[in-house]
């Protein structure tokens, strides 16, 4: 599977646009794009959810390790669906993400 996603910075915003499938493959290759960032100093990071359709453990479990890396900083699920929204309320991560709609 390719990177099904596209990372960006700009004015201390980590920007995080998702592909369809936040699955095994896509949340390592995302886990090694957020070390490139680990040093810059990171006020909020926003996940664009948009085209996102399914996330599987190893996804949430992305969204988990940029929680504890960024844990000073704002996070944002941009568009996110109601069956990805409902994941992260089952896992409890919903406390520490704000859901917007665009």
């Amino acid at each position: 599977m390719e990177k099904d996603f596209e990372v960006s910075v700009f004015c201390k915003t980590l920007n995080i646009v998702l592909g369809k499938d936040l699955a095994t493959d896509n949340a390592t290759y995302l886990g090694e794009e957020l070390d490139k960032y680990k040093y810059e100093k990171i006020d909020k990071v926003v996940f664009d959810a948009t085209k996102l359709e399914y996330i599987s453990s190893f996804g949430v479990r992305a969204v988990m390790l940029c929680l504890q890396r960024y844990n000073n900083s704002e996070v944002e699920f941009v568009n996110a669906g109601r069956r990805i929204i409902e994941v992260f309320e089952m896992t409890g991560l919903n406390r520490y993400i704000k859901f917007v709609k665009r």
